[in-house]
């Protein structure tokens, strides 16, 4: 079943991000549109510094290898490469905060009365803040319903399904990565791709659909995921899986097929 979500034109937009380079390239894709009125930061390290004051030490750690596994293995510098994108190129108002679901944000959603929130990379959004705003789209980086949660692309290229393997667009609910799909893309694939390379191009194709869907001038459709799938956490990403795929890939056992991009929407996207 197809639902229609309508939006006005040129409709007043807020992001709830992290500080990622792709999260930038999100801020600036909308600010070039004329749509961005406000960027909710809650930092990486905010989000860090939560878990280890609510002691959930094992998140906590998971979180600082992924990170540190991120940069020791120069992924971050193929994204700001990729995106070239900083937030000192928007010219739209940025505010900080130490948890997406504080007071503070709160207000500033209240103050700012959005048509629609963008979320990318925060930490779970509480449903009294989603009950502020009549619209919230997430992009996630996995291929929905499949592959939930965290590092979807990883699990997807460690299992070899590369026909799933990509980011959504989804409306925002109090399930994990459960609310109806907006859209799906899978992007360019080609056989030295790694996961590393697929998943910033999936998020990047994700945030360009976005972009046309709220342009087009027609109402954002979304239909109801088909299935439950897996969920992933980012304790579930290891050393040793990480290097069981890297040598998985290095004897040819998990390759890449040579594949277009391609994409999934409830309906076809016409310019407004």
């Amino acid at each position: 079943m197809t639902r229609a979500h309508p939006l006005r034109p040129n409709p007043r937009i807020v992001i709830l991000s992290s500080d990622s380079p792709h999260q930038h390239y999100l801020a600036l894709s909308l600010a070039r549109l004329g749509l961005l009125e406000a960027v909710i930061v809650e930092p990486g390290r905010a989000q860090r510094r939560r878990l280890w004051r609510q002691r959930r030490l094992r998140s906590w750690f998971w979180r600082c290898y992924q990170d540190l596994r991120t940069r020791a293995t120069l992924r971050n510098r193929y994204a700001q490469r990729l995106f070239a994108a900083r937030w000192q190129e928007c010219d739209v108002t940025r505010f900080e905060v130490e948890w997406v679901n504080s007071p503070e944000a709160y207000r500033l959603i209240s103050d700012l009365a959005p048509d629609l929130v963008v979320v990318c990379g925060t930490s779970y959004i509480h449903t009294d803040l989603l009950a502020a705003v009549p619209l919230t789209i997430n992009i996630h980086g996995g291929w929905l319903p499949d592959y939930k949660g965290n590092h979807g692309v990883f699990f997807a290229y460690a299992a070899g399904d590369f026909a799933r393997m990509g980011a959504s667009l989804h409306l925002v609910t109090a399930e994990l990565d459960g609310g109806d799909l907006v859209g799906v893309v899978r992007p360019r694939m080609r056989p030295h791709h790694h996961d590393g390379h697929l998943y910033y191009h999936a998020v990047r194709d994700a945030i360009d659909l976005l972009c046309r869907l709220v342009v087009s001038g027609q109402p954002v459709l979304s239909a109801k995921q088909a299935a439950r799938g897996v969920v992933y956490r980012h304790r579930d990403r290891t050393p040793a899986k990480e290097l069981g795929v890297w040598w998985r890939r290095r004897v040819r056992r998990v390759t890449p097929p040579d594949l277009p991009a391609a994409q999934w929407v409830p309906a076809p996207i016409e310019p407004g």
